[in-house]
């Protein structure tokens, strides 16, 4: 059975170092914090052109991969 996914989960390291490549048209999602750790003003600019929704996991998400790990 093949996988399917219908969005990309976004930490700041990739922003961050700029090598975030990804196509315009695929779905981007990340969580508040991560726009916290984004100070610097040329790499706010340079995700701008990237579509990204922010999102909060459910306590049910976190305890999920809590257990798992």
């Amino acid at each position: 059975m093949e996988a399917s996914y219908n969005a990309i989960v976004v930490d700041s390291g990739p922003m961050i170092r700029r090598t975030f490549k990804v196509s315009h048209d695929t779905r981007l999602v990340t969580v508040p914090a991560v726009w916290n750790e984004l100070r610097d003003a040329a790499v706010r600019n340079y995700v701008q052109q990237f579509q990204i929704d922010t999102r909060s996991p459910s306590a049910a998400s976190l305890k999920a991969v809590s257990d798992f790990s």
